[in-house]
């Protein structure tokens, strides 16, 4: 139950932080490779910030950059945002699954991660 939860919550913010900045960037600046990804730090930061605090800039903004940048590399930058949304998403949600994993695993045997 709980993975179809993670992938919805992946899917939403690879949509809101990904998909409509990075997608509107590639539409306004073409392929100039600037001005998209200083959007995408942009995205990054801001995806970070939601997360908590200014320290969840540098953490989870650092993980939001590295989705952007596979955004792009795989169909976003070439106009194929479809494709390139649902490759971020995917890595997004096997992000979230690895940590929610882990956080089960810990639970359940009393270990520190």
């Amino acid at each position: 139950m709980i993975f179809p939860i993670l992938f919805a919550a992946a899917a939403f913010e690879e949509f809101l932080f990904r998909l409509i900045p990075l997608a509107g960037a590639v539409i306004i600046f073409g392929r100039r490779p600037v001005p998209v990804l200083a959007v995408s730090v942009i995205s990054s930061a801001v995806f970070g910030l939601l997360h908590g605090n200014f320290v969840n800039i540098f953490v989870q903004g650092t993980n939001g950059f590295l989705l952007s940048l596979l955004f792009l590399k795989c169909g976003g930058f070439n106009g194929k945002s479809l494709k390139g949304f649902a490759t971020s998403s995917l890595g997004h949600f096997l992000f979230n699954g690895f940590i929610a994993i882990s956080l089960i695993v810990s639970t359940i045997t009393g270990l520190k991660i």
